[in-house]
């Protein structure tokens, strides 16, 4: 089954349908906060809007997955998570 989307809630409580046709950018960096290093994966869409996720966000795991059937990132997420 090909994935065109997935739902997410971010942090502050927003729900978003994150259309993968409208990705433009997926980018993956470390944050450091304060005594840890947080993974955080930025989306960037059409229409400017940059969406970002730390990997211990709730819906991590269904949005990283969701790339990957998407086909629409560069490299598998087994490949650059930790």
């Amino acid at each position: 089954m090909k994935t065109d989307a997935v739902r997410v809630t971010h942090p502050d409580g927003r729900d978003y349908r994150l259309l993968f046709a409208d990705l433009t950018t997926a980018t993956l960096h470390h944050r450091d906060v304060y005594a840890y290093d947080a993974i955080i994966l930025a989306l960037g869409f059409t229409n400017g809007e940059t969406i970002e996720f730390a990997q211990d966000d709730p819906d991590w795991e269904q949005l990283v997955h969701a790339l990957d059937r998407s086909g629409r990132i560069g490299e598998p997420s087994n490949i650059w998570q930790l």
